[in-house]
């Protein structure tokens, strides 16, 4: 069949069209699209800190998938955040031979259903613990200040606090 071909490499790089492209089944069709860089990355890194993968409750795509997916489309910094449960996939970075292209750094988001959700990272994950060492917020009865408490317990100084989706409603106000 003829078919129209799209590409796209994230938002650093212009998107291709191949129209016309003929495919005739049993046979390889070579195609060649160069995808220009628009924003060049002036020693910058492209980072997403908010990505789940399978381990998260929400997160149907398996690690390996989410990382070549990241490598992808030019995110070199995935902070992969999966809900309630500390995953480091650096170790399958490296397996998959992104580690060239790509780095991670191991976090989590917490969902708490009263106060929002947070990001909270780096935070190195401990396979001795249930979910990897994340905190068990819905098992424990812990008010505003005592959470945070446990959060920058867990980051450390050094460590960054996310305040994910501000709009939910009592995350922020605006007078």
């Amino acid at each position: 069949g003829e078919y129209i071909i799209n590409a796209g490499h994230g938002p650093r790089h212009e998107r291709a069209t191949a129209e016309g492209v003929t495919v005739t089944a049993g046979e390889t069709t070579a195609l060649t699209l160069e995808l220009a860089e628009v924003i060049p990355r002036d020693g910058w890194l492209a980072m997403d800190s908010h990505i789940h993968g399978a381990p998260s409750f929400d997160g149907a795509l398996p690690m390996e998938d989410r990382l070549v997916a990241c490598a992808a489309t030019g995110v070199q910094l995935p902070l992969v955040t999966d809900h309630d449960v500390l995953v480091d996939y650096g170790p399958l970075l490296r397996a998959l031979g992104l580690a060239e292209r790509a780095w991670t750094v191991p976090g989590v988001e917490l969902t708490t259903m009263i106060r929002g959700h947070f990001d909270l990272f780096p935070v190195a994950p401990d396979p001795a613990q249930p979910n990897g060492g994340a905190i068990p917020w819905w098992l424990e009865s812990l008010d505003t200040p005592a959470l945070f408490e446990r959060m920058r317990g867990l980051i450390g100084e050094a460590g960054l606090l996310q305040v994910n989706h501000p709009r939910t409603p009592g995350m922020v106000a605006f007078a």
